[in-house]
């Protein structure tokens, strides 16, 4: 996995996400197993996440997509981001569960005067702290709305070493800005040139 920078927030590990599933999972919460599914899945920053409606995730007939394409409230990108299986399983469950028409806000608020609303991104971030320490880590302050972003990422970035495409996936205009994002060094970029020479 990629060292934390200081000053970043942490990326959960695999183990750390099928913890995270299962535990979830097991307390029934739809709404927060959608989020955390969604949110890993599509690496999108937590404004973007918590801002997803319905009709975002699904065609004219209801059915869920692939992916989505959403226009980045930090950068007015329009980016195609997937929607894993498990993603579009927990969202199924959700919108069924709770009704919800194309119109709606996938994840709500769940207090009695937030009926409708979309949980804030400060909602979002006490989730995440919340399922780190569902994980296991003592320590949660490590841990933020840009960690789940930060997950999908390092973990493609590992398996495949192709920054351009990571770059694409989070919606940054540069390669550079996916490298300082993910803290890959020059020299990191310098060995695998090395190791792929022509």
């Amino acid at each position: 996995m990629i060292s934390k920078p200081r000053g970043q927030m942490q990326p959960f590990t695999i183990r750390d996400v099928e913890t995270i599933r299962t535990k979830l999972t097991a307390t029934g919460s739809m709404r927060d197993l959608a989020l955390f599914e969604v949110a890993i899945s599509t690496a999108l920053r937590a404004s973007d996440v918590t801002g997803l409606r319905v009709r975002d995730v699904t065609d004219g007939a209801a059915r869920l997509n692939d992916g989505a394409r959403v226009r980045q409230r930090k950068t007015g990108n329009v980016v195609t981001v997937p929607l894993s299986p498990r993603a579009r399983d927990a969202l199924a469950v959700l919108i069924a569960d709770q009704k919800l028409a194309g119109d709606a806000f996938l994840f709500q608020r769940q207090d009695q005067g937030g009926k409708g609303q979309r949980i804030t991104t400060e909602t979002f971030a006490k989730l995440v702290k919340r399922w780190a320490d569902l994980a296991g880590y003592t320590d949660t302050s490590k841990f933020s709305g840009h960690s789940t972003r930060r997950t999908r990422a390092a973990y493609l970035y590992d398996q495949s070493k192709d920054i351009a495409n990571v770059a694409k996936l989070l919606g940054h205009s540069s390669v550079a800005n996916a490298m300082h994002y993910l803290n890959i060094g020059n020299d990191d970029a310098l060995a695998l040139a090395r190791r792929y020479e022509m």
